[in-house]
């Protein structure tokens, strides 16, 4: 909805998911109130699109959460660098947090280090300095902690963000995640059952954006004329784009993709709109997970996950 044109579907599976995820998220054994006594945990984090942070104390011994937050990037924003995101996260969630905060020492947890050194900046200037002016404010101790452990505030700073200044129509496509690692294409379906146990064939079927195209690729091999799409969305014609590219196996549309000269094609499954919104917390994984490829909102995260034309799976977090 951050573009034009979005398509924004509203039935009743989705508002009773979203009336079970904030009756959840604001039960007591989720959701807590804050004490005067017990430390504040600040924990933040910056992705390409978005910035998250979750505000929680230890009360009775245990860690309990008091509040999220988060929001998207703006275009300027985005072409920051790593460490001037996060510290923009920093400043975002002291921001949010502020009326908890102030009085209290603190700790704020990340999973960048170069941010335990921020008050060792020895001149700061324009923006970095009127940031630290803020920051100053505060009492506080940054903490650094591994990727794996900080997936509260990664999470919610890669929702699902439909980026309509990016030139890279291919991006918008985003790929399965499962849990096991598929070697063959044959796989796939099984991989990314629903649970009333449709099939993927069908799902991409019943989607507006995907359906149509597959149903041409179906058909026939040479690429129809532009007039045929015309009418259809914005990613379909990005769809059409990319015929020569596309291949259709047992009833599901793929897309191949050549990462180098060096290594064979990837097989990228095409995913319906349905399948999208599964995809925020799947680059946090330990173990290797795909399904043929495996695009993380995070568009740009190194810690994709491939399987190649041959079968051999491959994967950069375990190098």
């Amino acid at each position: 909805m951050t573009r034009n044109n979005a398509r924004f579907i509203w039935g009743p599976e989705q508002d009773e998911a979203f009336r079970e995820l904030k009756e959840r998220l604001i039960t007591a054994h989720v959701l807590g109130m804050h004490r005067d006594s017990g430390t504040f945990d600040l924990d933040t984090d910056a992705s390409d699109v978005g910035l998250g942070a979750v505000l929680s104390q230890e009360q009775d011994g245990k860690e309990v959460v008091l509040a999220y937050a988060s929001r998207t990037l703006s275009r300027t924003e985005r072409n920051y660098g790593v460490t001037r995101r996060e510290l923009l996260a920093v400043v975002y969630g002291l921001k949010m947090y502020k009326q908890y905060l102030l009085g209290h020492h603190f700790v704020i947890r990340t999973d960048h280090s170069a941010l335990q050194s921020l008050r060792k900046t020895p001149d700061p200037i324009g923006q970095a300095a009127r940031w630290q002016t803020f920051i100053e404010q505060f009492s506080f101790t940054i903490v650094n902690i591994a990727g794996t452990r900080h997936r509260n505030a990664d999470a919610l700073s890669r929702r699902p963000v439909c980026d309509d200044s990016d030139d890279d129509e291919n991006s918008r496509q985003s790929m399965a995640v499962t849990t096991r690692t598929v070697t063959s294409p044959q796989e796939t379906e099984s991989c990314v059952q629903t649970s009333s146990e449709v099939s993927m064939a069908e799902l991409q079927q019943s989607d507006p954006d995907i359906g149509p195209m597959l149903r041409l690729r179906s058909q026939q091999s040479d690429q129809p004329p532009p007039e045929v799409v015309i009418t259809e969305s914005e990613s379909v014609k990005v769809l059409w784009g990319q015929w020569h590219f596309l291949e259709v196996r047992d009833g599901v549309l793929y897309r191949h993709v050549k990462e180098n000269h060096e290594k064979p094609n990837i097989l990228q499954l095409v995913v319906p709109t349905f399948k999208r919104t599964f995809l925020p917390l799947s680059h946090a994984a330990n173990r290797c997970v795909c399904a043929t490829r495996v695009f993380c909102i995070h568009l740009t995260l190194s810690r994709t996950v491939s399987t190649d034309m041959s079968g051999e799976s491959t994967c950069p977090t375990q190098k």
